[in-house]
């Protein structure tokens, strides 16, 4: 089992745990769900001049520790779009990010609310391509140290259903960078990498 995977079953297995030694009065959980644009965001050195941008899909599971405090495991799977390449045929640029994450729910009216995000955790990039020659390459970045800073607004729908219209950017940096052809070879990734926003629609539904 990869390592992603492991660390991602290790903190479900610790929100399952924690749910059930909560009574049931106390049990305030929420999923969400979200769907948007996934930007490259130039950084220098990092670069995004043969990158165009694409979608985003989100999955989050979410506590309620305090009255305005929600923490959980939010999950975003994107892509992004490279530029053609003539040396190069079926490329695609796919991203994923696994924060714990922080939301502080602030209302501003009856029914209205903006909230602040902040998650540390797994970020990946994979650049997957095939040359003119036939041969299958993926460059793969890995950084176990990103961070996700949000805003959004969002709105009561009806009791238990929130909507609203979020922006988070994912500062990336650090990490190891693996090619992969017939072998593979992973080092300390030294140049800079862009960073990523995330604009988009989310819905909440509070168990």
């Amino acid at each position: 089992m990869n390592r992603p995977t492991s660390s991602l079953l290790c903190l479900l297995t610790g929100v399952c745990l924690m749910l059930l030694h909560a009574p049931v009065s106390q049990a305030k959980v929420s999923v969400s769900l979200a769907a948007g644009l996934n930007a490259c965001v130039e950084d220098d050195p990092g670069d995004c001049s043969r990158t165009d941008n694409s979608g985003v899909g989100g999955l989050g599971v979410f506590y309620q520790v305090l009255p305005k405090l929600d923490v959980g495991i939010d999950l975003r799977f994107g892509a992004l779009s490279p530029h053609a390449d003539p040396s190069n045929t079926d490329q695609a640029i796919s991203t994923f990010h696994m924060m714990p994450t922080a939301i502080w729910l602030e209302p501003i009216a009856d029914r209205y609310h903006v909230e602040g995000r902040l998650g540390f955790g797994y970020a990946s990039r994979t650049h997957s391509y095939k040359s003119v020659t036939g041969s299958d390459t993926a460059r793969n970045w890995v950084s176990w140290s990103a961070i996700s800073l949000g805003a959004a607004f969002s709105m009561e729908v009806w009791d238990a259903l929130e909507a609203g219209l979020g922006l988070d950017l994912y500062l990336q940096d650090g990490g190891t960078m693996c090619t992969k052809t017939t072998g593979s070879s992973c080092v300390d990734h030294e140049d800079g990498m862009h960073e990523l926003l995330n604009a988009y629609l989310f819905a909440r539904y509070r168990l």
